[in-house]
């Protein structure tokens, strides 16, 4: 059985977005699609201070968790 499992808040750091921003276009076309009522990118991709506060914290790990699913799911990696 394969399952998809990812951190919950707290887990966040500093850049967290940063790399899959930078590397892939389905993430960073993602990101810049985002219609959030804050700038996600402010806080993810760049280094924030915001990152710890839940109204931040709980989109940003969705949006980081739903980035690594899709991009495993491209590979042809899917959970059961």
């Amino acid at each position: 059985m394969r399952a998809f499992i990812f951190p919950g808040q707290g887990s966040e750091y500093a850049c967290m977005l940063k790399e899959l921003y930078e590397q892939s276009s389905f993430a960073s076309n993602f990101i810049d699609g985002l219609n959030l009522s804050f700038d996600i990118k402010s806080i993810y991709v760049a280094e924030s201070d915001r990152i710890h506060d839940t109204r931040y914290s709980q989109p940003g790990n969705f949006v980081f968790g739903y980035i690594l699913s899709e991009l495993l799911r491209q590979k042809g990696i899917t959970p059961d």
